[in-house]
């Protein structure tokens, strides 16, 4: 059920940003752009699909073993542990880029979690304060590790942030006017090349 229901949002995810981004070149080859995005897509819901599969058989096959009576939270742990090996099915560029938005959902959780059981007070704004942090590690991972963030995330980024937002090459711009053109051409040459 995983996989009928991702496989739409991930398709439209894939084939929006090459007609939006990439129409000339979509009208040139439109039928590699839609493979290209229908196995995107279908790795990527494949990945989802086994992520719930491998944690709910992980979890059922300990229960149906008859030795086993009672759940230990242990269990579900094993069963995170052993689901996140679905990781393996994307390709190795994406699993940063996975590791980067899952990241602070989990941290979200896992807060949520402590507070829940009275280990943590409440705390008015630790959503926004959580948020916050995990938008800047973001921006932070686009700004000098450009490689854990998606081609298509960067040539968007860099169309919304201003020069001023882009500090480190703000200099080299300065002193060399064609240098943010160049830098701008590499990064879309990179998103027609994936």
């Amino acid at each position: 059920n995983t996989f009928s229901r991702s496989f739409p949002v991930y398709l439209s995810l894939s084939l929006g940003p090459s007609l939006a981004l990439r129409f000339k070149k979509f009208l040139r080859q439109p039928f590699q752009t839609v493979v290209r995005a229908f196995l995107g897509a279908s790795r990527s819901s494949l990945f989802l699909g086994a992520l719930c599969s491998m944690y709910y058989a992980f979890v059922l096959t300990h229960r149906g073993v008859g030795a086993f009576k009672q759940d230990n939270r242990f269990l579900y742990y094993w069963a995170g542990w052993f689901a996140s090996l679905s990781i393996f099915i994307e390709k190795s560029s994406r699993r940063m880029e996975l590791i980067l938005y899952a990241l602070p959902r989990g941290i979200d959780s896992l807060c949520q979690i402590i507070v829940d059981r009275n280990i943590m007070p409440s705390i008015p704004g630790l959503d926004v304060t959580l948020f916050c942090a995990s938008m800047g590690i973001i921006v932070t991972c686009f700004e000098h590790y450009p490689t854990t963030v998606n081609p298509w995330v960067s040539a968007i980024a860099r169309r919304i942030l201003t020069k001023d937002v882009i500090s480190p090459h703000r200099e080299r711009a300065a002193s060399d006017p064609d240098a943010l053109k160049r830098r701008r051409n590499r990064t879309l040459s990179t998103i027609e090349e994936e």
